[in-house]
C-alpha cells in the first residue's frame, strides 16, 4: 500500500517520533497529499498498521507555507530523482 501511495505521489514523509520529554510516549508521523479530511480518513483506514490494530491515527491539516521541495525520495523501494 505505501509503495503505490508514494509512486502516486500522495504519500510523502512518514517517520516515527521521539519527544525530548522521555515520559512522553513516541508518536510517528505520516504525510500525504489529499484534497480534503474525507479522502486523508479512506487512506488511513486502510492502512495495515491501522487494521490490524497496531497505529491509531489523527488527521490534522499543514499547510506549508514556507520552503520548497525539489527533490522525490521513495523510501520503500530505496529510489530518488532530482526535479
Amino acid at each position: 500500500m505505501q509503495l503505490e501511495l508514494e509512486k502516486k505521489g500522495i504519500l510523502l514523509p512518514g517517520a516515527p517520533m521521539d519527544s525530548f520529554d522521555k515520559t512522553k510516549t513516541r508518536t510517528g508521523i505520516i504525510i500525504i497529499r489529499v484534497n480534503s479530511f474525507e479522502e486523508a480518513d479512506e487512506i488511513a483506514k486502510k492502512d495495515p498498521m491501522y487494521t490490524s490494530g497496531v497505529h491509531e491515527y489523527e488527521i490534522w491539516n499543514w499547510s506549508l507555507k514556507l520552503g520548497s521541495f525539489g527533490f522525490t525520495i521513495n523510501n520503500s523501494d530505496q529510489s530518488a530523482s532530482i526535479e
